[in-house]
């Protein structure tokens, strides 16, 4: 696969993908494949973590597991949503839930994900929908 140029969206720091999962196997994973692209990859392990770094963080995109312990990953995609720096950051969700069920509790909200991904899902997959996400 050809390297692109470094991603950045509105509000995003160029090349910085943040990772929201207790899963460090696949983060890791995620992280080889996109490090192919120079695109770094931030891992919080859980919601509360998540919410630190987006305090002082923009990334460019982010992956969120909704499954996440400590923070809820709906609240985090509303705080994602609601938070001027990052409301035009893609978000990548996945999940064990039905895209129907993950779309049906956001539908109050005030945006809702770039792209789902259902569980299990492959490094590979991940790794796709971010790029297509920073491209779009």
């Amino acid at each position: 696969m050809p390297r692109r140029e470094r991603a950045e969206q509105p509000g995003g720091q160029p090349g910085q993908v943040l990772m929201v999962t207790a899963d460090a196997t696949l983060a890791g994973a995620v992280a080889s494949e996109l490090a192919r692209d120079g695109l770094a990859v931030g891992h919080a392990r859980n919601g509360r973590e998540a919410l630190h770094r987006l305090a002082d963080e923009r990334p460019a995109a982010v992956v969120l597991d909704l499954e996440v312990p400590d923070v809820s990953g709906y609240r985090l995609l509303r705080v994602l949503g609601s938070d001027g720096g990052t409301e035009a950051v893609p978000v990548v969700v996945v999940s064990g839930e039905s895209f129907q069920m993950v779309r049906e509790a956001l539908r109050d909200g005030p945006s809702g994900p770039a792209d789902f991904l259902p569980k299990p899902a492959t490094p590979e997959a991940v790794a796709d929908r971010v790029r297509e996400a920073l491209l779009n």
